[in-house]
């Protein structure tokens, strides 16, 4: 299982995401899209 709880991040002033909850449980597959620029790749880095 994977858990994230209020996770934030951002460089300088632009703000990528704040406060994402998220739950994962064993065995589930995930997909993440969205524009480039959104946080996707930099999301899966911190995890």
């Amino acid at each position: 299982m994977l858990q994230l709880s209020s996770l934030t991040k951002g460089f300088g002033d632009h703000l990528l995401f704040e406060n994402v909850n998220w739950q994962i449980a064993g065995g589930d597959r995930v997909g993440l899209c969205g524009p480039n620029g959104a946080g996707k790749t930099t999301l899966l880095r911190l995890v």
